[in-house]
């Protein structure tokens, strides 16, 4: 038997709670193809790690169905999986192994717990995360002519 020494009362525990609906800077640290469990169909598993600044470390997977028997699946795997190569600037992708440590913005939806999964979050969108650095503004107002003094003519 080995002695551990542990205190738990000194260690904040994680939670596994959906993050907030928005849009996260992350890295992608996991991508492998995986074969579906009644092994008819192989998805692209991948894993991001939120690199902040808030929810730094908090991971979220995402599956997209590349290689599945149903077109429907298969088109939108594709559509995202081109996305995703759009936003980190990588068009041509032979290899998993060339999405490892790619930076992107990923968009998080909370979905609420159901019979068969608790509350998860659900990845919906992906961006360069060069536009996390431009935020949205709204149009700006026509200029106004500036006003001139009274002694102005």
């Amino acid at each position: 038997m080995a002695n551990l020494n542990f205190d738990a009362s000194k260690i904040e525990t994680n939670s596994y709670q959906p993050l907030p609906d928005g849009w996260y800077p992350v890295a992608i640290v996991e991508a492998d193809m995986v074969r579906t469990k009644d092994g008819s169909n192989e998805y692209l598993k991948l894993c991001y790690e939120i690199t902040g600044p808030e929810y730094t470390g908090r991971k979220v997977f995402d599956g997209l169905n590349i290689n599945h028997a149903n077109q429907t699946p298969r088109e939108i795997a594709q559509r995202n999986l081109a996305s995703i190569c759009k936003a980190i600037g990588q068009l041509q992708v032979a290899s998993t192994e060339q999405l490892l440590g790619a930076q992107l913005l990923v968009k998080l939806k909370a979905e609420p717990a159901n019979d068969r999964y608790e509350a998860r979050n659900r990845v919906a969108g992906y961006k360069a995360s060069s536009q996390a650095a431009a935020p949205v503004a709204a149009p700006a107002a026509p200029a106004a002519a500036p006003k001139k003094a009274p002694w102005q003519r």
